[in-house]
């Protein structure tokens, strides 16, 4: 960890070039700019990047790059840089994701604002948001609808719905005036809009860190009109995808509407999937196929993940990130027994509790084998 002392003293006034020579008065805005806020938004930048080409030239200037930084900020010269944009699959929404990748310093400013806004906004979250929040991950959501689930009549209905397009299509006034509610220094609402894509006014860049404490304050205002105004009991939401459960048929229409309504006079956004089912079918949401009873990975993510033990040794980190993923479901013992019938000369490559429960099935699987043989 990287201490105060890194940074250059600060430079007289008058020896510094300043636009503008008004000096911010906004507790938040020095809070946001002051030199330990910028250098732990390096520190939270640079974690696990540091022997990255870019991220190590930043590393090794870090007293005066923070400083420049710093310097930009309060006298509002700064600008973002033009952000890399690429095209990846994504396995888990099957279909392509346009991402942006964006400047170091870039990001340091953006993990500052994600810092700020996420501990001004996380108090007023509702608890069963989940999504890029502390704690919040797919497995917890999984565990919330679960729980749900098994806290509602086995006759009643589910209804889920996913946003279309959800970053893409999330709109600068909308946004800026659900960050107004909190923060209302126009140089930090300023700053934040900076991060935005600039085409007509809507969408923000998949990929950025701040795009996430994005999301989850431009549905927030949503969360509390399903919880307060609509009264409904059992809802969970994993960043655009949200379920209500336990409603009938009848109801789970009316909430439809409604909420179809509100996204679309409200927040300007429209839903790509509205799904009306029996709870017994099961609810695939947070990477699950959920029931009262069990849980299971979905069918795609066991075909892609035999799809990698076929590839051997260089899919080895992902088939640990997918055994992570399923280990609380009932799919972990098919993905123990795949690999060990037929690729137990992995098992070694593989670590931590992964490898231990590779091992420990292996040896109660060769002793049935031998039992049998016997």
């Amino acid at each position: 960890m990287l201490s105060d002392q890194n940074l250059p003293p600060p430079v007289p006034a008058s020896s510094a070039p300043v636009a503008n020579s008004t000096e911010p008065t906004d507790s938040t805005f020095i809070q946001l700019t002051s030199r330990a806020f910028l250098l732990q938004a390096a520190n939270t930048a640079l974690a696990g990047k540091r022997s990255r080409p870019r991220y190590y030239h930043f590393f090794l200037n870090l007293g005066q790059e923070l400083f420049t930084l710093q310097r930009e900020l309060r006298n509002g010269s700064y600008q973002p840089q033009p952000p890399k944009v690429f095209t990846i699959f994504c396995n888990c929404g099957q279909k392509t994701r346009q991402i942006t990748s964006m400047a170091v310093r870039d990001c340091v400013v953006q993990h500052a604002l994600y810092r700020l806004l996420y501990d001004t906004f996380d108090p007023s979250f509702i608890a069963d948001s989940f999504g890029c929040r502390v704690g919040k991950g797919t497995l917890r959501a999984a565990d919330r609808c679960q729980y749900f689930v098994r806290h509602s009549a086995p006759d009643s209905y589910y209804l889920q719905l996913d946003v279309r397009k959800f970053y893409y299509s999330l709109r600068h006034d909308v946004l800026r005036a659900a960050i107004a509610s909190k923060i209302s220094d126009p140089r930090v609402l300023d700053l934040c809009l900076q991060f935005v894509n600039h085409d007509a006014g809507v969408g923000v860049p998949v990929g950025a860190v701040i795009a996430q404490v994005y999301g989850l304050i431009y549905l927030n205002s949503l969360d509390h009109y399903i919880k307060r105004t609509l009264h409904v009991k059992h809802y969970v939401r994993y960043v655009d995808d949200m379920v209500i459960i336990g409603e009938s048929k009848e109801r789970c229409y009316e909430l439809r509407h409604a909420i179809e309504r509100y996204l679309k006079d409200k927040l300007g956004l429209e839903l790509s999937v509205a799904i009306i089912q029996p709870l017994r079918h099961g609810i695939n949401f947070a990477g699950h196929i959920t029931r009262a009873k069990s849980r299971r990975v979905r069918k795609f993510s066991l075909r892609n993940f035999k799809r990698n033990v076929k590839r051997g040794e260089r899919k080895v980190k992902s088939m640990q990130a997918q055994m992570a993923h399923a280990r609380h479901s009932a799919s972990y013992g098919h993905i123990l027994h795949t690999i060990t019938t037929t690729a137990p000369h992995l098992i070694p490559l593989f670590h931590g509790a992964a490898h231990t429960n590779l091992v420990a099935y292996k040896r109660r699987y060769d002793l049935l084998q031998s039992a049998n043989h016997h």
